[in-house]
């Protein structure tokens, strides 16, 4: 080779490195950009490597509704589905934690995150003798009926399948749970199996309404100032709050009120 060409050939090289040198360096792959939608009241996700809470409050976001509680499992997930109810959605989103939505002129205004350890329970005071005859001769049930006429088997979540040892039971004993145990976050878990239930089942929902219908203020009274009437309270107010079916929202609030006048009134007297 000729000085000449050696001088060409090494020209050529370092005309190349410079050019690289001075190159912008290649572009790492863009990431998928989340799909996320809320279009006629049904959720669409497409999207890879995002956390849980990320989109649950895009979702949030676009349904106008804020969340309450924290996320148990906030791990990165994949999620492919179109043209779901909330409901469906947020159970695809939140895997086996438990939730609730809270609605508000039929728009859905908060979502509750259910999870966590359990608080420990306070000590329960010692009763009169008096205190504990009155409580003995209160209605049955928060005044609501004995039985309802259903025996259908209600499938259950994973906690209340660890309390009541078994996968699946009748509304009597969900119901039971939910207006009964000393455990607060044991009867959430039952009020939620209660509303799903009432919301798909007419004829059980009327039974449960006419039962509303009929809790006069005498019975309403004296549950005023006991666990049960506490108990009661939550249970009108869960009902009242978070139930879609408009009857039953309605008449769950002005039996809440009822209630809430009727022992306002039994403990100023």
């Amino acid at each position: 080779m000729t000085g000449a060409a050696r001088v060409l050939g090494l020209a050529i090289v370092l005309g190349a490195a410079v050019a690289a040198a001075e190159s912008p360096p290649a572009a790492a792959p863009a990431a998928a950009v989340p799909d996320i939608r809320w279009v006629g009241e049904r959720v669409t996700v497409k999207a890879t490597g995002l956390s849980r809470s990320a989109v649950l409050g895009e979702v949030a976001k676009l349904i106008g509704a804020t969340v309450k509680g924290g996320i148990a499992d906030n791990g990165e997930v994949t999620l492919q589905f179109e043209s779901l109810p909330l409901d469906d959605a947020l159970t695809r989103i939140l895997g086996d934690q438990n939730f609730t939505i809270a609605y508000a002129a039929g728009k859905p205004k908060e979502i509750a995150l259910w999870g966590g350890p359990l608080a420990p329970l306070p000590p329960t005071p010692a009763l009169t003798e008096a205190e504990q005859t009155r409580r003995a001769q209160l209605p049955p049930r928060l005044g609501f009926p004995r039985s309802f006429r259903s025996k259908r088997q209600i499938p259950l979540p994973d906690a209340l399948q660890a309390k009541l040892g078994t996968e699946s039971t009748t509304f009597d004993e969900v119901f039971d749970v939910a207006t009964g145990d000393e455990s607060g976050i044991t009867r959430a878990e039952a009020s939620m199996v209660v509303l799903s239930t009432l919301e798909r089942d007419r004829h059980l929902r009327r039974q449960v309404l006419s039962a509303v219908g009929r809790l006069d203020d005498a019975t309403l009274a004296q549950f005023g100032g006991t666990p049960e009437g506490e108990r009661m309270e939550q249970f009108l107010e869960f009902l009242s709050v978070h139930s879609r079916e408009k009857s039953l929202q309605y008449k769950a609030g002005i039996a809440l009120d009822r209630y809430r006048s009727a022992t306002g009134a039994v403990a100023q007297g």
